[in-house]
């Protein structure tokens, strides 16, 4: 698992299921480093924050990867949480 985003994601989602959002930050923060641009974990990273932290957080995380400006997911999900945040 050292190496493996998705497993990290995985872990910070159960995390996050049972009530541990100060686990499960790390660990999408490893998922994150192992993977910046990765779709999967940058919009699970991005849904994380938009719930544990607040939408400005997950915004700029994605509005920071060069990988959204060329990616239709990632666009969607950087709509979807600047609506939540009420910002264009």
């Amino acid at each position: 698992m050292p190496r493996n985003a998705v497993a990290w994601v995985d872990l910070a989602r159960h995390y996050t299921a049972l009530g541990l959002p100060d686990r499960a930050e790390p660990a999408i923060r490893v998922a994150l480093s192992l993977a910046p641009d990765a779709r999967f974990a940058l919009r699970a990273a991005s849904r994380f924050y938009t719930h544990v932290e607040g939408a400005e957080q997950a915004l700029a995380l994605l509005r920071r990867s060069d990988a959204t400006r060329s990616d239709p997911w990632l666009q969607a999900a950087e709509i979807a949480v600047a609506q939540v945040g009420g910002r264009e």
